[in-house]
């Protein structure tokens, strides 16, 4: 409108908290509170501009930049060229290994959402857990996992704050083998723990999630991994979602060597020729390595060690 001042900058933030407070106050909504108009207005306007920075981001990710008018773009998922973002991919393996660096660097939350992939898609993931016991209530302080994309592997693994691990009930012989008191960031003696070296159960959950929906879950006894992490996700209001068929690396690996029962997993590493290194063996991230590599030798058609 001709001769209308536009109100740019810290004014026109001002502007807008003091129009929203208005607009609170004319019905009513801080009584609900009983919270001040001036603070409610500050509140709606932050939600504002968070909202305004994830679409930018979402955009930036896309590779689209959406204005009034203009038609649709292609990016990622189109094929067109995306616009610069620190979350680019150049399609290759480097543009994969960067993916797999910067999501390892986010937190849990963020994970999922970094994942842009089609909800049918299936692929295969490889789960080991530390738990803090055996029984059916026990909780997970340790859990890697391994995305297999094509051409490369991705790795995960988290540490779970020790608020979140009920270890009033924890099994102390279950806590020594994964070493519990000498690996935990928050349990060790010799450091303190950094920050962000745990991550509340709460926020990880949905991270999994992601990563795991549709997916075929590949461990060692996955039946153990898969229904600590249904519970867990389940008390968080989380639908868990892999595909319902676990493969057990251990019987599919006795299987092609026609190996009866019982056998243990560092017996069929043995017979496959495959040795866990140093240190590794009931860490989450070494025995999910070792499931990948065993999955592997078995399906590359590698008898036992020694054979053709």
């Amino acid at each position: 409108m001709a001769g209308e001042t536009v109100v740019t900058g810290e004014a026109a933030a001002h502007e807008r908290v003091r129009q929203l407070a208005r607009t609170l106050n004319g019905v009513s909504a801080e009584a609900g509170s009983n919270t001040p108009d001036f603070i409610l207005g500050q509140f709606a306007s932050s939600v504002l501009d968070a909202f305004d920075e994830a679409v930018r981001a979402r955009d930036g990710w896309y590779g689209v930049q959406l204005a009034p008018g203009s038609p649709p773009q292609t990016g990622h998922a189109g094929g067109g060229t995306p616009l610069p973002s620190p979350w680019a991919r150049d399609g290759g393996g480097a543009g994969l290994q960067q993916l797999g660096d910067a999501l390892r660097e986010l937190p849990p939350q963020e994970v999922w959402r970094r994942q842009p992939r089609q909800a049918t898609e299936t692929r295969t993931v490889f789960v080991d857990t530390e738990t803090t016991s055996l029984r059916p209530d026990r909780r997970a302080w340790e859990i890697a996992v391994i995305v297999r994309e094509p051409g490369d592997d991705i790795e995960f693994r988290w540490f779970v704050d020790v608020d979140d691990l009920d270890l009033g009930n924890a099994d102390l012989v279950s806590l020594k083998i994964g070493g519990f008191y000498e690996r935990h960031p928050q349990m060790r003696l010799d450091q303190e723990p950094a920050d962000g070296s745990t991550v509340s159960e709460d926020s990880l959950m949905p991270c999994l999630e992601s990563l795991l929906r549709g997916a075929t879950i590949v461990g060692a006894v996955p039946s153990f991994d898969a229904e600590l992490l249904d519970a867990r996700m389940r008390f968080h209001g989380i639908c868990p979602s892999w595909h319902y068929r676990l493969l057990d690396v251990s019987s599919f690996a006795a299987g092609a060597l026609r190996m009866p029962p019982p056998w243990g997993f560092d017996d069929l590493l043995a017979a496959y020729g495959l040795t866990c290194p140093q240190g590794q063996r009931h860490t989450a991230l070494g025995d999910a390595q070792m499931v990948r590599d065993l999955y592997d030798v078995v399906l590359g058609g590698r008898g036992a060690a020694g054979g053709s």
